[in-house]
């Protein structure tokens, strides 16, 4: 019993943990992965972990949210991991427009408390 409860957990951390994949109309899937902040432990870096990751994708200068996720602190850092634009997104927010003025590589970040979800985008 023990081994078939550890393979459903197993299985649903997977399920969670994988990058999700954008409609092709709304541009093209933003990979995100997740950095885990916990300040009472001491402990942060990158874990595997049950929250759901949101669905992002990129079309020009607007990031599309798909489904359900939770409000975020947006921001967007250049390579010399400076805070160049920052925003906040609102749990029923499906969309958010980035400042045209932004071109180049960026790194996401959709930061909450605890963790924030991070990847890489090009404006």
């Amino acid at each position: 019993m023990r081994n078939l409860l550890f393979t459903v957990l197993l299985m649903l951390a997977f399920v969670y943990s994988m990058p999700a994949s954008a409609d092709p109309i709304m541009g093209d899937a933003v990979v995100l992965g997740l950095h885990w902040e916990d300040p009472s432990s001491g402990h942060s870096g990158v874990e595997r972990s049950l929250v759901p990751f949101p669905e992002v994708s990129i079309s020009s200068h607007v990031l599309y949210f798909m489904g359900s996720h939770a409000s975020f602190t947006l921001e967007l850092r250049d390579a010399s991991d400076t805070v160049v634009y920052t925003a906040y997104i609102y749990a029923t927010d499906t969309q958010v427009s980035l400042p045209t003025t932004l071109t180049g590589t960026y790194e996401l970040r959709l930061c909450t408390d605890d963790y924030y979800f991070y990847g890489e985008i090009t404006l």
